[in-house]
C-alpha cells in the first residue's frame, strides 16, 4: 500500500502540530531556534509506502516567521523567500527578513543529526545594519561545537582595532568544520 498526501495552504500557523509530523532530529532543531509565526505551504508531500519510513518534502514561504536562536541572540522577522524541508535537510533560499531598519538575506542549508550538532552551511547578508551592543554580542556568542567560529580573542582584537559603528552592510557565513562528501 502506498499513500501520497499533498497539501497547499495560503497561511498556516507554525506550531507544535506542524512540527510534530517532521523527523525528531528536525523537530529538535526547529524548537532550538524558537521558530513561530505564519507561513504559506507551497508544496507538501507525505509518502508512506508499506513499512518504509515516512518520506516528505515541505516547502514554506514565510508570511511572518519569528526566529530567535539563543546561541545567536539577534531575533529577526522573516517575511520572504523559501524554506524547504526534505528528510533531515532544511534549505534556505533567498530567505529575507527585517529587524529595525536592517534587511537580511539567508541562503544555505542545515542537516539535522541525531544527538550531534547539525551540519551547517549558511550565509547571512545584512544591509543597513546598525552596529550596537546587540550586534556586537552576536559576534562574540560561541557557536555550537563543530560550527566554524572565529577565534574570540582574535575577533576582539580586530573589533577593537577598527571600532566598527554606525550603519554597515555585512556578510557572515557559518560553516561546519566537517562538511558532507
Amino acid at each position: 500500500l502506498k499513500i501520497i498526501f499533498r497539501l497547499t495552504t495560503p497561511g498556516l500557523t507554525l506550531d507544535d502540530r506542524l512540527v510534530s509530523i517532521l523527523p525528531e532530529e528536525v523537530q529538535v532543531l526547529l524548537k532550538e531556534h524558537n521558530v513561530s509565526g505564519t507561513a504559506s505551504i507551497v508544496t507538501s508531500e507525505f509518502i508512506k509506502e508499506g513499512t518504509n519510513p515516512l518520506q516528505f518534502r515541505l516547502i514554506l514561504e514565510p508570511l511572518k516567521i519569528n526566529h530567535k536562536w539563543d546561541r545567536l541572540p539577534y531575533p529577526v522577522i522573516l517575511t520572504k523567500g523559501r524554506v524547504e524541508i526534505e528528510g533531515l535537510t532544511i534549505r534556505f533560499i533567498d530567505l529575507g527578513g527585517i529587524k529595525n531598519d536592517a534587511e537580511f538575506s539567508i541562503n544555505g542549508w542545515v542537516k539535522a543529526l541525531k544527538n550531534k550538532p547539525p551540519i551547517v552551511n549558511i550565509s547571512i547578508a545584512a544591509k543597513n545594519l546598525t552596529i550596537d551592543e546587540e550586534v556586537k554580542n552576536m559576534f562574540f556568542t560561541p557557536l555550537p561545537e563543530g560550527v566554524f567560529s572565529p577565534n574570540k580573542e582574535g575577533l576582539q582584537k580586530i573589533w577593537d582595532m577598527f571600532k566598527p559603528g554606525g550603519v554597515v552592510d555585512l556578510e557572515y557565513t557559518f560553516q561546519s568544520a566537517q562538511q558532507p562528501r
